[in-house]
C-alpha cells in the first residue's frame, strides 16, 4: 500500500515498527515501548534498520543517516519508496513528493 506521497508502505511512514513512541523532534531520543521504557537508542536503531536494506544499498544509508551525503539521503529515500528498483526511481512521477522537484532527470 502506498502512503501519501505514494511510497510503499514499508514501515516507512513515520512508524515505529517496534509500536513504541519516539518525539519526532529529537532524533537523539531513546525509542519507548508502550510502558514508556527506553528500548533501545539511536545506534542501535540505524544499525537493525541497515539490515533490513538490500546488501547493495546498505552502505548508501549509513552515509546518509551519518549525514555525510544528501545526495545519498535522496538516493536512500526514493530507494526505500520504490522497493530498491533504481528504474523506478527513474520513472517516478509523484509530483506530491517533496524531494520530486530535486531529482535530477
Amino acid at each position: 500500500m502506498k502512503d501519501a506521497v505514494g511510497c510503499l508502505d514499508g514501515g516507512q511512514t513515520g512508524e515505529n515498527p517496534g509500536g513504541g513512541t519516539q518525539d519526532p523532534g529529537d532524533q537523539n531520543s531513546p525509542v519507548s515501548d508502550a510502558a514508556g521504557t527506553p528500548s533501545e537508542g539511536p545506534s542501535d536503531a540505524i544499525q537493525r534498520m541497515a539490515q533490513q536494506y538490500p546488501p547493495a544499498h546498505r552502505r548508501q544509508y549509513l552515509r546518509a543517516v551519518a549525514g555525510k551525503s544528501r545526495a545519498a539521503a535522496m538516493k536512500t529515500f526514493c530507494l526505500s519508496c520504490v522497493g530498491f528498483v533504481a528504474a523506478d526511481v527513474r520513472r517516478c512521477g509523484t509530483e506530491s513528493c517533496p524531494l520530486h522537484a530535486y531529482r535530477t532527470r
